[in-house]
């Protein structure tokens, strides 16, 4: 029999009387308890559709060509480790974002400490916003996000006077 519950905020797993009754049939008999650490898709998807775009407008002379380049960047600053090559040199590699969703929690809480940190808060995406607006407007709109919208038109002009500014 497998058992599907959520464990409360006591350390207690609520038992249907069914499941109770297959427990006291059973009594002397070895169980396994997996905790059921799948990634997240609700934060995977904040992740892929809020962060990495809001990362990638904010950052105006990086450089990146796409979304994967900014991706890439905050998983070797959010989720990287640092180690040594053969010249004892350290660098940092980036860790793989295939993680439970407790790890995802701690991931994308740092990201927002980052964001406190450097007085970006203002533009950190609204995690139940984004949420809303996902399950809501983006089905019967091509505009994305409205916050990443406001973003990018800052992000073309910043663009266009560095440009500009170059050529002079």
């Amino acid at each position: 029999m497998q058992i599907h519950a959520q464990i409360d905020t006591e350390g207690n797993v609520p038992l249907q009387p069914k499941q109770r009754d297959y427990f006291k049939n059973h009594i002397g008999k070895k169980v396994i308890i997996e905790i059921d650490e799948r990634e997240s898709k609700e934060l995977r998807g904040f992740f892929e559709g809020a962060i990495v775009p809001v990362w990638y407008y904010l950052n105006p002379l990086a450089g990146w060509k796409s979304f994967a380049d900014a991706r890439d960047n905050i998983k070797l600053e959010f989720n990287g480790r640092t180690i040594r090559d053969r010249n004892a040199r350290e660098i940092r590699i980036a860790k793989s974002t295939m993680m439970s969703t407790l790890q995802w929690e701690k991931f994308i809480g740092r990201i927002m400490d980052y964001f406190k940190e450097n007085g970006m808060l203002q533009w950190y995406p609204d995690p139940t916003d984004y949420k809303l607006w996902r399950d809501t407007e983006r089905a019967f709109s091509e505009e994305p996000y409205p916050p990443i919208k406001k973003l990018k038109e800052m992000y073309e002009r910043a663009r266009g006077e560095v440009v500009s500014a170059w050529r002079r």
